[in-house]
């Protein structure tokens, strides 16, 4: 009998491997036995190319604002601005990932500042002398720190259960059912559901 195919083995958790990576970037061993039972992780599904499309739009809207002029710069900033922030938690929510959508905000909006000062630490040592090294720093900073948090939305936070998963540990799955109810005096139609 031949093995399920690539596209149908399930995922192993997310945390899981970032752990065993930062484990291994640390030189550290996670301490497994070979002959140790080991937890089986949970099926997960990654819809991380759903932020990924959030921060294409964010980034080309920015690209378009900075080649407008007549108001209609100022238009695609907001909006680049808005898809930016508002773009990827709101895909976390529709993925009933609240807890990714707060962590996905909370970088987004950190992150641009954390990485604002260090470019402005870091511009103290720059090797040019003309007067523009702290705006060149604050630049590089800003730009790493919107950068980042596409990167850890899309890698770390965009996985969730699979339906699988979800039963298993007794979640109900989808279902909905049509009602009708007919008397002599009206008629009654509607949807039940479990979600």
């Amino acid at each position: 009998m031949l093995g399920p195919l690539p596209h149908e083995r399930p995922c192993r958790g997310p945390r899981s491997a970032w752990r065993a990576l930062l484990f291994t970037a640390a030189g550290l061993s996670l301490g497994t036995h070979a002959n140790a039972a080991e937890p089986k992780a949970p099926e997960e599904r990654w819809y991380g190319y759903q932020t990924i499309g959030a921060d294409a739009l964010a980034i080309t809207l920015l690209i378009g604002s900075s080649q407008s002029y007549g108001g209609v710069d100022t238009a695609l900033l907001v909006g680049a601005t808005g898809v930016y922030l508002a773009g990827a938690p709101s895909i976390h929510l529709l993925n009933d990932q609240s807890s990714a959508a707060l962590i996905s905000l909370a970088v987004r909006v950190g992150s641009p500042l954390v990485g604002a000062g260090l470019g402005w630490a870091a511009s103290h040592f720059m090797p040019y002398d003309d007067g523009d090294e702290v705006v060149r720093g604050l630049a590089l900073g800003v730009m790493l720190g919107l950068l980042a948090p596409m990167v850890v939305d899309a890698a770390a936070l965009a996985w969730k259960p699979t339906v699988a998963a979800k039963r298993a540990a007794g979640t109900p799955a989808l279902t909905w059912r049509p009602s009708v109810a007919v008397t002599s005096e009206h008629v009654e139609l509607g949807v039940a559901g479990a979600f």
